[in-house]
């Protein structure tokens, strides 16, 4: 099965891991975490570390577990990429973190709700609005590009700043 997972592949002193964001809850468990990190083990061929989503809490082998808490966590290298995990492995403990939704600030101080969509996203509104490209991070998003205009028309690969 296909999931889409949000990680960050670090090598460091001739190791090369993988930090993998997971939901809080199956960080939480011991025993879900590590039938997890077994499994992800497989697909990434060398140490898994979970951080969970919200909680940060970050578990797997010890000594990289020890190396990652002297680092911001918006500092890794994350990337979303879908990974085709084992029949029978169930993808729910991880994901990617993007919510439905994200809140920006404008010149004026008032705060405005965005409805997050991914850039596969082939169907935009045709209504006119504004719109934010940005960047996932690990703690929330960065901006890229502000605009505004007829979001059919606006928002897709044909825009002057899609790349």
């Amino acid at each position: 099965m296909r999931q889409k997972v949000r990680h960050a592949i670090i090598k460091e002193q001739g190791i090369t891991f993988a930090v993998v964001s997971a939901k809080d809850h199956v960080v939480a468990s011991p025993a879900e975490a590590k039938e997890l990190i077994a499994q992800l083990v497989l697909i990434y061929g060398g140490p898994v570390i979970l951080v969970g989503e919200s909680n940060r809490r970050t578990i797997g082998r010890p000594d990289i577990v020890k190396f990652l808490h002297g680092i911001e966590p918006s500092r890794l290298p994350w990337r979303d990429q879908y990974i085709e995990l084992p029949s029978g492995v169930s993808g729910g403990g991880i994901g990617s973190r993007q919510p439905e939704s994200a809140n920006w600030t404008g010149r004026s101080g008032a705060s405005y709700t965005y409805q997050v969509q991914p850039l596969d996203d082939t169907s935009p509104p045709d209504v006119d609005g504004n719109y934010i490209f940005a960047k996932a991070n690990a703690g929330g998003w960065t901006p890229l590009y502000i605009g505004q205009g007829r979001l059919a028309d606006r928002v897709g690969p044909a825009h002057d700043k899609w790349d």
